[in-house]
């Protein structure tokens, strides 16, 4: 279940943008000026053993001492001590630099810092021809200290400009991208409420738009498919409940006309209570199909019970007009795995055409074949063609035998309730036409 946010999905996709491009430019503006530092700290020590190699490279070792070689090139090597036996050499420097030297000459480290990161300070000791000698070499960190501020300032801007480049791009894509998403369901909106006939007319999806079409499409297809099963449900039903309702007022009206007996007006209310007891079962059958039709196929009913039942039911609405029924069972018959009502509701609307559109007689076959109850309804009418075996069961069609002028009336909707009823429960029903 989707919950409902105050925060639109435009603009929670644009603080999720703004907020991901923001971390991703800080976090490669960090790692970039740390990996500088290293690489600065790094240049800083490759700079001092280059200075100390080089004083180094001017001392010589005596049978007693070590000693300078050249005192003139050493001075010229900026920050240089000089630490032997019997000598020190001193650069020029402030007070805090001497001591900060001497004390790293006797020390056990290697480096040090001198203030507030203004000097840095590198010792190395070796041994020549068995004197010791320690140089330390210093470098001022003033310059380097300068330019990681500005590599700083400049990366932290080159960020907000990278970062504010990136949102506006990133917007304008989002825009592209969620435009017509909102087009399209604008459309869909204007569709449904207009027009069930519109579509995209999408017909192979080839992005994520195409396929949201698509899918728009397809699921308008199973709407108006919806309203027009139920609309076609209603009319099918309606259908199905005028047979009783006709012969409860035919009946009501004969009983009305005139002065009858209590023996006719007890025969004309058992006529009405049977039609009426009809009218309840096909309403209480074609609402459970449609509320639960896996319901209807959990009971199970005799066949030739079911059939003399809906033979009973059918001659007490046409009256008259019945002609001559015969029910023929062939073999043993096993029950049907369809409740009653289902079942009569099936036949009952078949053989009521059947006894309408046929002469004399109606033969009714049952028998167990392919592990099915198979009913056949014959009569001896004028029958359907060849081309009419499938079109009977589309809503609203009428054979030729009902469009002459004296044929039976109707509407077309009978047989095609009973097909879908029959399918429902997993059954079905076949029109046979007159030469077969």
């Amino acid at each position: 279940m989707l919950k409902r946010s105050s925060i639109s999905l435009r603009n929670r996709i644009w603080l999720g943008l703004i907020v991901g491009i923001a971390c991703a430019t800080l976090i490669l503006t960090a790692g970039f000026n740390v990996l500088f530092t290293v690489e600065t700290s790094a240049d800083i020590d490759r700079e001092l053993i280059e200075r100390t190699d080089q004083a180094f490279r001017l001392l010589r070792a005596a049978p007693e001492q070590a000693r300078i070689v050249d005192e003139r090139a050493l001075n010229q090597l900026p920050m240089i001590w000089v630490y032997t036996s019997s000598a020190v050499h001193r650069p020029g420097m402030q007070r805090s630099a001497q001591a900060a030297a001497d004390a790293l000459a006797t020390s056990s480290h290697t480096s040090r810092t001198v203030g507030d990161e203004w000097l840095r300070l590198r010792r190395t000791t070796r041994t020549i021809n068995g004197h010791k000698v320690t140089v330390i070499a210093g470098l001022m960190l003033a310059p380097y200290q300068r330019f990681r501020e500005i590599v700083l300032r400049n990366s932290l801007l080159l960020m907000a400009l990278v970062t504010g480049a990136a949102v506006l791009i990133g917007k304008r894509s989002m825009n592209a991208a969620l435009t017509p998403v909102r087009r399209m369901t604008h459309t869909v909106s204007a569709w449904s409420a207009t027009s069930s006939i519109e579509r995209f007319g999408v017909t192979a999806p080839t992005d994520e738009l195409s396929e949201l079409a698509w899918t728009f499409d397809r699921l308008l297809d199973k709407v108006v498919a919806g309203l027009r099963h139920e609309q076609q449900f209603a009319a099918e039903v309606s259908h199905e409940l005028r047979t009783p309702i006709a012969a409860l007022i035919a009946e009501s009206e004969l009983a009305l006309r005139r002065e009858r007996t209590s023996e006719d007006y007890r025969a004309a209310l058992k006529s009405i209570h049977r039609c009426a007891n009809a009218l309840a079962e096909t309403i209480e059958t074609l609402t459970a199909l449609a509320a639960d039709p896996s319901a209807a196929v959990t009971s199970t009913c005799d066949p030739l019970a079911v059939i003399s039942s809906t033979v009973t039911s059918v001659t007490s609405q046409l009256g008259h007009i019945v002609p001559v029924i015969s029910v023929h069972p062939h073999g043993t018959l096993p029950p049907i795995g369809v409740d009653a009502m289902v079942v009569e509701r099936i036949l009952t609307p078949v053989l009521i055409n059947s006894c309408r559109y046929g002469a004399i007689r109606t033969s009714i076959d049952v028998e167990h074949r392919n592990s099915a109850i198979e009913i056949s309804v014959r009569d001896d009418g004028r029958g359907i063609t060849a081309d009419e075996v499938e079109t009977v069961f589309e809503p609203g069609y009428r054979g030729t035998a009902a469009s002459t002028p004296h044929g039976p009336s109707g509407s077309g909707l009978g047989l095609p309730l009973v097909r879908r009823v029959a399918r429902i429960v997993d059954g079905d029903v076949f029109a046979i036409h007159q030469d077969q």
